[in-house]
C-alpha cells in the first residue's frame, strides 16, 4: 500500500502488526503488508496518513516470494543449485539432436 505521511519513521511503521516491509520516498510511504486492512485501519486512526492506495503485489513480488530461499534470506533468488545444468557438449544421444531449423536429425 502507498500513503502520504510527512515525517514518517520507518522503524515505527515497521512495528505495526501485519507490516512486512517499509520504504519511505519523501512524503510517500510504501508498505508491504500481510494484512493490508489492519495496517490501513492503523494508519488512518493512529497517524496523519492520507491518500491511501491499496494494491496487490505484482508479478515480480510473486516470483521473488516463490523462488527465494528462506534459509538464505528473502533476497536470495539463486536457483542454480536446483536447476539441471548442461555440459555444453550437446546431447548424448545423436538421434535426439535438433538442427538449427528445428527438425530432428
Amino acid at each position: 500500500m502507498r500513503a502520504t505521511l510527512p515525517d514518517a519513521d520507518s522503524a515505527d511503521l515497521a512495528r505495526i502488526p501485519g507490516v512486512d516491509s517499509v520504504e519511505i520516498r519523501g512524503d510517500s510511504v510504501l508498505v508491504h503488508a500481510n494484512d493490508s486492512d489492519a495496517v490501513a485501519r492503523y494508519l488512518y486512526s493512529h497517524t496523519a496518513a492520507h491518500d491511501l492506495e491499496i494494491t496487490s503485489r505484482n508479478l515480480e513480488d510473486a516470483f521473488i516470494a516463490l523462488t527465494s530461499d528462506p534459509r538464505r534470506g528473502a533476497d536470495a533468488t539463486d536457483t542454480a543449485d536446483t536447476l539441471p545444468t548442461t555440459s555444453g557438449t550437446g546431447p548424448t544421444d545423436p538421434s535426439s539432436a535438433v538442427t538449427t531449423s528445428g527438425a530432428k536429425r
